[in-house]
C-alpha cells in the first residue's frame, strides 16, 4: 500500500473566527489555543435485524452531533462571554452568568489543505452554542486556559446541514476570468484591484469533460457577477450574484458545448 506524505501532517489551526450565527465570520479572532482544537463528530444510528441473518440488514442514522473543542489560551473576558453559555457580556468589562437567553454563533475554522501547496482548508459552521464545562485555574506558573465546547446546530436561514468542510484555491480575476487546473477545482475568486467584478470566462487549461469547477467568493464586499456572455451556461437566467462567502457555484465542463455548464448551486 502506498500513501502520500503530504497527507499526513496537518498542523495547528492557522485561524479560528467566531461571529453572528448564519453568517461566515471574517473577525472575532478568540487569539491563541491550547492544544490544538478537536473537531468531533458522532451519529447515532439504529440497526434493522431479522433472524436469519446474522449481520444488520439495514442502518438508519437516528441523530448527529457534531462538537468543536479547545483551549483558549487567552483568558479574556471576551472569552469567557463565548465559552460560557448564556453569558451576559453587555456591560463594559464584566461578564455576567446565569442568564437563560442561550446566543448562538457561528464558526470559520482555517488550515492547511493536506497535501496540496498553496491550498486552504476551510471549516464552516453557520450555527454553534457554548455548551461545555468551564474551569479557570489560578495557581502559580500556570496558564489560566479556558476549555470551550462548541455544539453544532441546524441554522434557520443556511442550508439544512450543521456545517462544510471544503479545500480551495485563491484566485483573482484578470479581465473577468481565471484559469482552471484539474488539481485545483475549488476556488475562491477575488475581484480586480480587490474590488467587485464579474465573471465571464473561466479558461479550460487542462479541464476535460465532466471536470467539476466549485466557485465561491474571497471577500463578501467584492460581490462576483457570473454572466453567460463567456464560456459559462447558467441553469436560469443570463447572470447570477455572489455576495456572500458561503454562495457556491458548481460547474462541470461539457466538451460537446466547449462550456461550463452548471451543475448546483447554493445561494440562500
Amino acid at each position: 500500500m502506498m500513501g502520500t506524505v503530504g497527507n499526513v501532517k496537518v498542523g495547528s489551526a492557522s485561524a479560528v473566527y467566531i461571529g453572528t450565527a448564519d453568517t461566515v465570520p471574517t473577525s472575532g479572532d478568540p487569539g491563541y489555543t491550547l492544544e490544538g482544537l478537536r473537531l468531533l463528530y458522532a451519529p447515532e444510528v439504529e440497526e434493522a435485524q431479522v433472524d436469519e441473518e446474522i449481520a444488520p440488514v439495514d442502518i438508519t442514522l437516528m441523530d448527529e452531533r457534531l462538537r468543536v473543542v479547545m483551549d483558549f489560551a487567552e483568558a479574556t473576558l471576551a472569552n469567557l462571554g463565548r465559552a460560557i453559555i448564556g453569558a451576559d457580556t453587555g456591560t463594559t468589562r464584566q461578564v455576567k452568568i446565569g442568564g437563560t437567553t442561550v446566543s448562538y454563533v457561528s464558526m470559520l475554522i482555517v488550515t492547511v489543505c493536506p497535501g496540496a501547496a498553496s491550498g486552504v482548508r476551510r471549516i464552516f459552521l453557520p450555527k454553534v452554542v457554548a455548551a461545555g464545562s468551564v474551569e479557570l485555574k489560578y495557581a502559580k506558573g500556570k496558564i489560566n486556559s479556558i476549555p470551550v465546547e462548541f455544539k453544532a446546530v441546524r441554522p434557520d436561514t443556511a442550508s439544512a446541514v450543521m456545517g462544510y468542510i471544503y479545500d480551495s484555491w485563491a484566485v483573482t480575476l484578470a479581465s473577468d476570468a481565471f484559469t482552471y487546473e484539474l488539481a485545483k477545482a475549488s476556488y475562491l475568486v477575488d475581484g480586480e484591484s480587490a474590488a467587485a467584478d464579474d465573471l465571464v470566462t473561466i479558461t479550460v487549461g487542462d479541464a476535460v469533460n465532466g471536470s467539476k469547477c466549485m466557485v465561491r467568493i474571497a471577500d463578501a464586499s467584492h460581490a462576483i457577477t457570473v454572466k453567460e456572455t463567456g464560456n459559462i451556461d447558467l441553469a436560469s437566467g443570463a447572470t447570477l450574484l455572489m455576495n456572500n462567502l458561503w454562495d457556491y457555484l458548481e460547474l462541470a465542463y461539457n466538451t460537446g458545448t466547449s462550456k461550463w455548464e452548471e451543475a448546483a448551486r447554493w445561494i440562500p
